[in-house]
């Protein structure tokens, strides 16, 4: 929470835009959920006897007024808050990565492909941006630009560093997350990457477009920073 006070401090993220943004998230999960756009990626889980459990994250209720309300959470007088940091969670996700051989064996009609990924460091203070120090070096690497990419899933943690990363990559924070992030559905650790990874399968077979670009980001503890470039592709 301290470091994503440094960032909106260093990045020049205002309270405001980080309520607008937290808001949003919440507003377009809960669409999506309402639309069924969860339901071919999630698994009913349901206690013995009980019925299923579902995602308590996006808040309906929530509004601009009262995401105004919340104090600061972290430093006295910041910006961050617990309206524009991500939710708690409990989760579980899973990938399989293989290669195309044998994605075909196993009747895969579609799937990502990995072009390439990248790992970078960034001081402590500011961990929130390691994501985009990562991004950085895998769309030089790769030549792709920010006008390139199709579709874009970063973990919201926090609105501050979600921000500032979109806004250093040049990536129009309207353009990623498109179905709300973790913000409102929350930051299940350990099984985020994969949640990233997941969302953008789903949300690319709603228009499936071989070649389509997508880019994965997720900023980590300590400093960290992982960002994995994936092309859409049909395997018939």
């Amino acid at each position: 929470g301290v470091a994503a006070e440094n960032v909106a401090v260093r990045y020049g993220i205002p309270r405001q835009r980080q309520d607008d943004f937290s808001l949003r998230s919440h507003r377009r999960a809960l669409d999506a959920a309402g639309a069924g756009a969860f339901a071919g990626e999630t698994v009913s889980m349901a206690p013995d006897g009980g019925e299923a459990v579902s995602d308590d994250g996006p808040r309906p209720s929530l509004t601009p007024a009262l995401l105004a309300r919340f104090p600061a959470a972290f430093v006295p007088g910041g910006t961050v808050t617990a309206g524009n940091s991500c939710v708690d969670a409990d989760g579980a996700a899973a990938v399989v990565i293989t290669s195309l051989a044998r994605a075909r064996e196993l009747g895969a009609r579609d799937g990502l492909l990995v072009l390439g990924a990248e790992t970078a460091g960034v001081p402590p203070a500011l961990l929130g941006v390691g994501a985009a120090a990562a991004a950085k070096r895998l769309l030089a690497n790769t030549g792709v630009g920010p006008g390139d990419l199709g579709l874009v899933e970063f973990n919201e943690a926090f609105a501050s560093q979600t921000l500032a990363c979109l806004d250093q990559l040049g990536i129009d924070p309207q353009r990623a997350n498109l179905d709300g992030g973790a913000l409102a559905l929350g930051h299940a650790y350990g099984a985020s990457g994969a949640v990233l990874v997941t969302r953008l399968l789903a949300q690319a077979r709603r228009e499936p477009v071989d070649g389509r670009l997508a880019l994965a980001m997720i900023s980590i503890a300590g400093g960290m920073g992982t960002a994995a470039l994936l092309e859409y592709r049909s395997f018939g």
